[in-house]
């Protein structure tokens, strides 16, 4: 198992509970949605809705983030090995479970990550001291074939509302930056940095840069 099979794994389980543009269209995942649907149904609530995961696999993750996910999905596979394997899980069980694998999502980020090369890179770029966050809001990852049939990682950028600051200097510094990154820890893909400000989210994609 590895990365690609946990992350394509939780996030079929995400599906099976969440409407399919709630994963991969919506700018967040909605929580109150969530929480109602997780409520009315347990066809996530089976191990192998995290079956893949390593802690090995998220060294790209800050120690003490990496130990809160082997915490959180240890406990979930203990609820799943008391289910009743004939029978649904009760209502107990489903409500302790329930914020578990809720936080797993959250942390895979599928709002903001297209793919699990985007998901890696993305996270590894954004530790670095040199990642420009004070000038950022927001971003969205996506890897993608460019023009050229050559691996491109697609970044959309959502900088911060700051007034009196030119924004195709501030877009520019930032591009740079990130481009650079990129370039030191994301082989083979090239970055395709886009910028945009925070104001403009709701009205551009939900993952990724511009297509």
């Amino acid at each position: 198992m590895s990365l690609n099979d946990f992350w394509t794994n939780v996030r079929l389980g995400a599906r099976l509970y969440a409407p399919s543009r709630v994963i991969s269209d919506s700018p967040r995942i909605d929580e109150a949605q969530m929480e109602l649907v997780l409520s009315n149904a347990d066809l996530w609530l089976n191990k192998s809705a995290v079956e893949g995961y390593d802690p090995n696999d998220f060294a790209f993750f800050p120690e003490q983030k990496r130990a809160e996910l082997t915490r959180i999905v240890d406990q979930f596979r203990k609820i799943v090995g008391e289910v009743n394997p004939r029978g649904p899980a009760t209502k107990e069980q489903i409500g302790r479970a329930r914020p578990l694998f809720r936080s797993i999502v959250e942390m895979l980020e599928f709002d903001r990550f297209a793919d699990v090369d985007a998901f890696r890179v993305g996270n590894i770029v954004e530790a670095e001291p040199m990642f420009p966050a004070s000038d950022i809001s927001d971003t969205r990852y996506r890897t993608k074939l460019d023009s050229n049939d050559l691996p491109a990682l697609k970044i959309m950028v959502y900088l911060t509302d700051t007034k009196g600051k030119p924004f195709i200097d501030r877009a520019m510094r930032v591009r740079d930056q990130i481009q650079e990154l990129v370039f030191r820890h994301g082989q083979p893909y090239y970055p395709y940095v886009s910028t945009r400000l925070m104001s403009d989210l709701a009205e551009l994609p939900a993952v990724g840069a511009d297509e």
